[in-house]
């Protein structure tokens, strides 16, 4: 077990390097993307349409509207909205395992799993085929479906407004349904109000393994910022010099300068996360490249928590040195002042 957790350990610590050389890559691209877009944002009005800001980058406040009603096919749901999603969640069982680890002398362990079984309500199938205990059974299918439908013509004030700015709004709101008799369904019985939703089963209060929850979400028109590239009478991304893309969306009235400062740290921190998952693959696949040592140090059992314990500082300690100068040793441009070599 030891001499694979050595190559696993090998492949943890050799990806480590190439994900941080692309993150250092990708940040720095992303920041001359941010400084090129911000220089060249021009603010314009959502109405009219002016066709000499025709391919430029834009950054205007609108309300987003449709006149469309969306119908649910099912349940027949009607709103006025720019989305309208069916969420679904049926009750099942879960399976828990426990798993604890014995170690003897000489560094062999003793593994014992325990099983527990519980019920809850998901809005994903769980599939039991796999469970340890075959009398816990869930179903094999979900007889209805999660939806999300959106709404064909939505403006921007005098602006068509495109699938690619629509898929930005996800400002999704409970849809509560009046109650009122429940739907025809065919092919699914003992369909009920309950709860601003519906329920599929005898009774919601007691709910048996195969029930299901329905309740509906809307994402309503809004007052939204964009910055994109303006082309005729609609909106797309905005390519830079350099191959960047810029297209942002914001809720409510947000300046270019804030919009452009949330990129910037929404960039900053991506990168310091990819760093960390770098850091902790290096310093996984370090301990893993010494496991070995504790296990040999396991003939005195304490011996080998103390070989175990200090392995491990020492893997930490050289993946921080190891990530630090992968790091700075890739900076050449001046977008370093604003990452973590100066």
């Amino acid at each position: 077990g030891a001499l694979k957790g050595i190559l696993f350990g090998l492949i943890l610590f050799i990806i480590a390097f190439p994900l941080l050389i692309w993150n250092e890559g990708r940040a720095v691209d992303r920041i001359k993307t941010l400084e090129e877009g911000s220089g060249a944002a021009i603010h314009i009005e959502s109405t009219p349409v002016i066709s000499a800001n025709n391919q430029k980058l834009v950054h205007l406040t609108a309300d987003v509207t449709t006149i469309e009603t969306l119908e649910d096919p099912v349940f027949k749901v009607q709103a006025n909205a720019i989305k309208l999603k069916r969420n679904i969640q049926i009750y099942q069982w879960k399976e828990k395992v426990t798993t604890i680890k014995e170690k003897q002398l000489g560094g062999e362990e003793t593994t014992i799993k325990e099983y527990s079984y519980s019920k809850a309500w998901s809005d994903h199938l769980i599939s039991s085929s796999n469970f340890k205990d075959s009398r816990y059974r869930n179903p094999d299918n979900m007889p209805l479906k999660k939806l999300t439908l959106r709404a064909k013509k939505i403006t921007a004030g005098a602006f068509d407004f495109p699938d690619t700015l629509t898929q930005k709004m996800n400002d999704f709101k409970r849809l509560e349904l009046p109650s009122q008799s429940s739907p025809n369904i065919q092919g699914i019985e003992n369909i009920i109000s309950y709860a601003g939703g519906y329920f599929v089963g005898d009774n919601p209060k007691t709910p048996r393994v195969g029930d299901i929850k329905v309740h509906f979400e809307i994402v309503e028109p809004a007052t939204v910022s964009i910055i994109a590239q303006q082309t005729t009478n609609t909106f797309q991304p905005y390519i830079t010099t350099g191959g960047g893309e810029i297209l942002f969306l914001e809720y409510g009235v947000v300046s270019h300068e804030k919009m452009f400062k949330s990129a910037l740290e929404s960039n900053s921190l991506l990168t310091w996360v990819i760093r960390i998952t770098g850091l902790i693959m290096m310093t996984i696949g370090l301990i893993l490249i010494l496991k070995p040592l504790s296990i040999i140090a396991d003939v005195i059992p304490i011996l080998g928590d103390i070989v175990g314990a200090g392995a491990g500082l020492i893997a930490f300690l050289v993946a921080i040195v190891l990530t630090v100068i992968t790091i700075c040793l890739l900076y050449t441009s001046d977008a370093a002042d604003d990452l973590l070599c100066v």
